[in-house]
């Protein structure tokens, strides 16, 4: 991915660096910004949100790799890193909703929604495999999403999977 982002930029700009700086820089900004919505989806809490996506905004790690054109694939990998995080936030609250079948099942049960979730699963594998490639040092992400599943996600309590509470009280009114 590193590679091809180079190629692709000197398509467009020729061996001008500052056009170069100026795309780690829009890629980190994108990265705050997703790092903004991943914790305002999964948290709910408005500190967090500002004050996250502040540290990965200003911190010396996240600055010094924008400013290096060598170092986009820590650009590139932090970017596909977050928009991980974001798909499976989705995936996972979206894949713990609970509806009622059709009547015509033959009885008055709950079932998951398949098409729901599937699209959000498969943009998960696809960020996280060009994060891969951009980077090997994502190998810890499925870690980390295990990680999200105990908090904030709370999909994980006691060893057991369960449906998350917010949509235990709608399946409760089904």
């Amino acid at each position: 991915m590193t590679s091809l982002s180079f190629v692709l930029g000197h398509q467009f700009w020729g061996t001008n660096p500052g056009a170069e700086h100026l795309v780690n820089v829009a890629i980190h900004a994108l990265s705050a910004a997703l790092l903004f919505l991943v914790l305002q989806r999964m948290t709910r809490v408005p500190m967090a949100e500002r004050g996250g996506g502040r540290v990965v905004a200003w911190h010396p790690l996240r600055v010094e790799s924008v400013a290096w054109i060598a170092e986009r694939k820590d650009v590139l990998s932090v970017f596909f890193f977050f928009l991980t995080l974001l798909a499976y936030a989705r995936y996972a609250q979206g894949r713990s909703s609970v509806q009622s079948r059709a009547p015509s099942a033959g009885r008055d049960s709950l079932a998951l929604d398949a098409r729901l979730w599937t699209l959000d699963y498969c943009l998960v594998l696809v960020f996280f495999a060009l994060g891969l490639m951009s980077k090997a040092m994502l190998v810890t992400v499925p870690f980390v999403l295990l990680l999200l599943d105990i908090w904030p996600l709370r999909r994980v309590t006691c060893g057991r999977w369960q449906v998350t509470n917010e949509k235990k009280a709608g399946a409760a009114q089904l």
